[in-house]
């Protein structure tokens, strides 16, 4: 893949692509701040715009997110799914989407850009979560945890 837009907006067109963007809104976090996600105020779905942001899982860093990576995929499809933490590791600007405001976009764009974004999301899952999993058995290899 490609890191010249984010996988979520693969296949919109372009004016549809800034039209996405301008639902959201963007936040800049120093080294070592947590990013908050998933509630009203913070939005569902972040999208890393500069900058390196680490993703935890307890005390374990389970993934790295860079420029147009995002993050909160499985909150717009089940709101408060996620169980994670993110931490700035560098100067980061993150844009946030709230949940509501995309679902308000696609009730106006149609059912087949939601049906478009919906299997993007899923895709951005996919990848993320196998690099996870790659990354955590690696680490159980390095450190003999079972």
């Amino acid at each position: 893949l490609t890191k010249g837009e984010p996988i979520f907006l693969r296949g919109f067109s372009p004016e549809e692509k800034l039209d996405f963007m301008k639902l959201g809104h963007i936040r800049k976090y120093n080294i070592g701040e947590s990013i908050p996600f998933g509630d009203k105020k913070t939005g569902s779905i972040l999208l890393v715009e500069s900058g390196e942001v680490s993703v935890w899982l307890n005390n374990t860093s389970v993934d790295f997110l860079q420029k147009w990576d995002s993050f909160g995929e499985e909150s717009f499809i089940l709101a408060g799914s996620l169980f994670t933490n993110l931490r700035a590791e560098s100067i980061v600007k993150i844009r946030h989407f709230e949940r509501k405001n995309l679902l308000d976009f696609f009730a106006y764009k149609g059912e087949k850009l939601l049906k478009r974004f919906i299997i993007n999301l899923v895709n951005s899952m996919f990848f993320k979560w196998r690099k996870s999993l790659q990354r955590i058995i690696m680490l159980k290899l390095v450190t003999g945890d079972d």
